[in-house]
């Protein structure tokens, strides 16, 4: 899916719509293969007890354009990423709280 490089606007794993919530779930990457983008917030979302255990362009990309929009990570975590972890493309405010990262 994805090619393990930093090269913008790839296809994430899960697009999370506005006001939705992804919770409880590890995006991983099979041995031997690449990471791929992993999860894109096309507006308001949260992401709750979300793991990465490979990146790729980047664990998270917040791609929203109302100012109003309001992203939530809490908990989970990124593990072996060759660059950022969390993107800001969007308009809004990003709330981080308790997220591990580790290896990039």
């Amino acid at each position: 899916m994805g090619d393990g490089g930093a090269n913008e606007f790839q296809q994430p794993v899960i697009e999370v719509r506005n006001g939705a919530t992804l919770s409880n779930c590890i995006i991983g990457a099979k041995e031997g293969f690449k990471a791929a983008d992993g999860v894109h917030c096309e507006g308001s979302c949260t992401l709750k007890n979300v793991w990465h255990e490979k990146v790729g362009e980047d664990a998270v990309t917040f791609l929203g354009t109302n100012p109003k929009n309001v992203y939530i990570i809490e908990g989970g975590g990124a593990i072996n990423a060759n660059g950022k972890v969390v993107q800001f493309n969007g308009a809004g405010t990003a709330k981080i709280n308790n997220f591990y990262v580790c290896n990039f």
